[in-house]
């Protein structure tokens, strides 16, 4: 499947492998950004809870499975194969206020600008959905809509203000 970013992607900022204060989820021998397929299935598994949907008329984590257990489907990670002018752009985020205990007055505020990496629009990223042995091939369909559905309503960080929308 090709899934298409249709607003900035910024997923698993505490990456390890960006020597960033704000990271991007980076692939260590690839050398490019992707979304870990743990992603993909904890927020289809979520869309799922949140709006009460049984695909295949079967609990969101039987199909997706949980922390510590598979699901009747498998995804894979998601890699870019396709982008439109750039893989990845700067975005900033600008808080005022420091984390300290008590209240900041307004005259001790101080704009600390963060840089960190986000994933351009217009990249495709393609990832692979299949059913395991035990699950019924029929059902494929109500599954897709989920994942669908989950992309849509943004998948990664600051997904609140509109980032991580993606396009089947």
């Amino acid at each position: 499947m090709d899934a298409e970013v249709e607003t900035r992607l910024t997923i698993h900022v505490k990456s390890p492998y960006i020597p960033l204060e704000i990271g991007i989820s980076w692939h260590p021998l690839l050398n490019l950004p992707y979304i870990p397929a743990t992603s993909l299935k904890g927020a289809a598994r979520a869309y799922a809870e949140v709006n009460n949907i049984r695909p295949c008329g079967k609990a969101p984590e039987e199909l997706f499975g949980k922390a510590g257990g598979a699901g009747l489907v498998e995804l894979t990670d998601a890699y870019p194969v396709k982008c439109r002018d750039k893989l990845i752009e700067p975005d900033i985020i600008n808080p005022h206020y420091r984390e300290v205990e008590g209240a900041i007055g307004e005259a001790d505020a101080s704009p600390t600008p963060l840089l960190f990496p986000a994933v351009a629009r217009g990249v495709v990223f393609r990832f692979f959905v299949a059913p395991r042995a035990e699950a019924d091939g029929k059902c494929l369909t109500d599954v897709l809509d989920v994942i669908r559905g989950a992309l849509a309503e943004g998948i990664g960080a600051k997904t609140r203000l509109g980032y991580g929308v993606l396009k089947l």
